[in-house]
């Protein structure tokens, strides 16, 4: 537990109908109740109505709602007092003060959710889930930050690492009393462990998707509708559209929500063989970049002439394997797709919903999700480093080393895995991830 106690705004600095001020250590209940208008015991369950009041002068402050959580059924698990207040920035700021004023602290970035772990209320994969669900812009990445935060990863690797465990008490057994054991751990046994570790591996991936967005440049000759698309998938006209070829000369970027995916679209300058100017010429190689490096790729073309030379000539400078093939202007001469190609009609909305059907099973080919949604970077990180240690350890098995040397590889995988969750691991690396936190959580 920690001795002193931290006050802040939940809520962010704006403006707004309301505020949630949360105050939590060991004197919450003893600062909170020397301010508050109503002279009662607080218990946890209830809620209270009265006034913030400034003991210099008894003047109120604001009209609040109040509650409290004794320890340790708290979010921090220590004592902890929320209030709700009006939402004015100047209001908030004078009640903060007025705690500060009689023995609270201003909470730092991520504190509260800092004292959890280090309470052990959550370990650090659920704390990085709080970053993500805040963050969270789709269903996608919001079910993915869920699943973590109820404790899906946590499990997972708790699991991985009691395997470790078991391993590395075998060997220590067989060190401590080489006589009555016959026989030590085998290469497969962890083997296996490695191929579980290897598949959570593969789930970074998907969380590097749902998090940040998949990539999808729409790529095609001039004047046959890639502006409009990105209009309509946008519902809105952010792109400048007209019958004149080349009105796109730059890369034109936004996000969208497909069916739950963040999508990153890339809409681009028309590419061709004409001689262009020197504006127009980096607006292609732009195009041409911005399709070398998107996940997926909508190459449209038009039904009034459908896969001509330009359009083969594009098809032949791209990775088709990464392409939705959409023929637009379907309305024009009663185009019938053929199969693989996504027949559309910007001007009457046609052909929208089976896009976006296509996108879906392209994105789902790409990456497989997962029920705890994906690791993420640093987790990533850690668990190279426990395959690889794991890896040497069965082939100093193999190779007939010391029990000594195994010994150290296979504890150097444990802590690897432990510190995925915050088991182990250094000040340092725990602050930082506590740092991408705002005032307030």
């Amino acid at each position: 537990m920690f001795a002193d106690t931290i006050v802040a705004v939940s809520t962010g600095p704006v403006a707004g109908p309301i505020a949630l001020i949360r105050i939590t250590g060991p004197n919450s209940l003893k600062i909170f109740s020397k301010l508050f208008s109503a002279r009662k015991k607080l218990s946890p369950r209830n809620i209270y109505h009265g006034w913030i009041t400034n003991p210099k002068n008894n003047e109120p402050v604001d009209e609040i709602l109040a509650w409290c959580f004794l320890p340790p059924k708290s979010f921090t698990g220590e004592e902890m007092v929320e209030i709700s207040c009006h939402g004015s920035p100047q209001i908030v700021k004078e009640i903060i003060e007025i705690f500060i004023e009689n023995g609270g602290r201003l909470a730092g970035r991520g504190e509260f959710t800092k004292r959890a772990f280090i309470n052990g209320k959550l370990d650090l994969t659920q704390a990085e889930a709080i970053i993500d669900l805040i963050e969270a812009k789709t269903e996608k990445s919001a079910s993915s930050a869920r699943s973590q935060l109820m404790g899906e990863l946590k499990r997972l690797i708790e699991g991985i690492r009691e395997k470790v465990k078991q391993i590395l008490m075998k060997i220590e057994a067989t060190l401590d009393f080489p006589d009555d054991i016959e026989e030590i751990v085998s290469p497969e046994e962890i083997k296996k462990i490695i191929s579980e570790i290897d598949d959570t591996i593969k789930t970074s991936k998907y969380g590097k998707l749902v998090r940040e967005g998949i990539s999808l440049a729409i790529i095609g000759r001039p004047n046959v509708g890639k502006s409009s698309l990105l209009n309509l998938l946008l519902k809105d006209e952010r792109a400048i559209v007209a019958d004149i070829p080349g009105t796109t000369r730059d890369t034109i970027e936004e996000q969208i929500n497909v069916r739950g995916y963040l999508i990153n679209l890339v809409d681009t300058a028309g590419l061709h063989n004409l001689e262009v100017g020197a504006v127009e010429s980096m607006g292609m190689n732009r195009t041409r970049a911005a399709a070398s490096e998107a996940d997926i790729i909508l190459f449209v073309c038009e039904a009034t002439d459908p896969f001509n030379n330009d359009d083969n000539r594009i098809l032949s400078s791209i990775d088709v394997k990464k392409a939705i093939y959409v023929v637009n202007k379907t309305d024009l001469r009663g185009y019938q797709a053929k199969e693989g190609e996504v027949g559309l009609s910007i001007v009457n909305r046609i052909g929208i919903v089976e896009l976006e059907d296509r996108i879906v099973e392209k994105i789902e080919n790409i990456v497989e999700p997962r029920e705890y949604g994906g690791i993420n970077e640093r987790q990533k990180e850690r668990l190279i480093v426990a395959e690889n240690a794991l890896k040497r350890g069965a082939a100093g098995i193999n190779a007939k080393a010391t029990l000594e040397m195994i010994a150290i590889d296979i504890k150097e995988g444990f802590d690897a895995l432990g510190e995925i969750t915050g088991q182990e691991g250094t000040e340092e690396v725990i602050a930082g991830i506590f740092d991408r936190f705002c005032v307030g959580k």
